[in-house]
């Protein structure tokens, strides 16, 4: 069952600029990229961030072939701002996106919608009618022999009519941009089993902390590299098992991505073998090995001499 706390964390934003949102008619897809906006950018403290349109169609629910178009129609709406500089992602620069609060400026539908009917029943009351004609020989239509004695209009020559140039171009230079294009929306397989992987530990991090992991560029990277560690196929579910771990140098840290990163060939291992290994273990090991040996030496030096033996020194009394 969801419990929110602002202690484990909320998103600071002016009532003023709270309320002008909440007045202005934003369509249902306008309202959720806003909204994540906000909280990438409010959220973290920040006036800007560079957002990538796969991140705010995973937050948001919508599909990503229309996450570029709502930005556009924000960004003409004056509503969000688009900054030219942004940073280097899959292979595309990311711009950085922010908020105008200066909500006084912000463009409603209404004010770039075409002209209603009414609107133009308004225009074509006030235009000036066409000259009509008011004799019986402007009214008249002219004879056959008027029209015979009219120039002909010119009819045009082989050398006005464009020729078809498109006879030369090769059919393989056509089908390229087509191709190409097709190539880039689909994702290549380390991008996908990045996602997935991303999916699994975000997922298992909410449920296990009520709360949803911070993501960045080094995050990003981090996770990119655990993925080309472990392998495509394992990595979603080594990372899942990494946020259910027990363990309390994982549990310490809150399971951050650069302690999954760097323990990854031993979670892998634990997760592939179901036996799970405590640093811990190692430690009363370790101290079961001291207290016999101050043992076997209190033993040699006998009862009249005693000896403060400290993990494993000894100084005679």
């Amino acid at each position: 069952m969801s419990n929110p706390q602002i202690e484990n964390g909320y998103t600071r934003i002016a009532n003023e600029l709270l309320e002008a949102i909440i007045r202005h008619p934003f369509s249902r897809r306008e309202y959720a990229v806003l909204m994540c906006i906000i909280r990438c950018t409010y959220g973290f403290n920040k006036k800007e961030d560079a957002i990538s349109g796969w991140q705010i169609s995973e937050m948001t629910g919508i599909d990503r072939s229309h996450i570029s178009k709502t930005i556009n129609e924000l960004t003409k709406n004056n509503v969000i701002l688009k900054s030219d500089h942004g940073r280097f992602s899959h292979g595309q620069n990311v711009p950085f996106l922010s908020i105008n609060k200066h909500y006084k400026t912000w463009i409603t539908v209404a004010e770039t919608a075409t002209p209603t009917v009414a609107e133009k029943a308004t225009v074509a009351k006030t235009a000036p009618l066409p000259k009509q004609p008011h004799t019986v020989a402007e009214l008249a239509t002219p004879t056959v022999a008027e029209l015979a004695n009219q120039p002909l209009p010119k009819q045009p020559t082989h050398k006005d009519i464009p020729k078809d140039n498109t006879k030369d171009i090769p059919k393989d230079s056509m089908q390229q941009p087509a191709a190409a294009a097709k190539n880039e929306d689909k994702d290549s397989p380390l991008q996908v089993a990045c996602k997935l992987t991303w999916k699994a530990y975000s997922d298992s991090f909410e449920i296990r902390y009520q709360v949803k992991p911070n993501r960045n560029t080094k995050i990003s990277s981090q996770i990119k590299l655990f993925v080309q560690s472990i392998g495509f196929e394992d990595s979603p579910l080594v990372a899942s098992f990494y946020v259910r771990h027990n363990g309390s140098f994982y549990v310490n840290g809150m399971h951050t991505v650069g302690v999954m990163l760097k323990d990854c060939e031993k979670l892998r291992n634990e997760w592939a073998t179901g036996k799970v290994v405590e640093i811990q273990q190692f430690k009363s090991s370790g101290q079961q090995r001291i207290e016999n040996t101050n043992k076997a030496v209190a033993e040699f030096l006998g009862e009249g001499n005693q000896s403060n033996v400290i993990e494993g020194e000894y100084q005679h009394a």
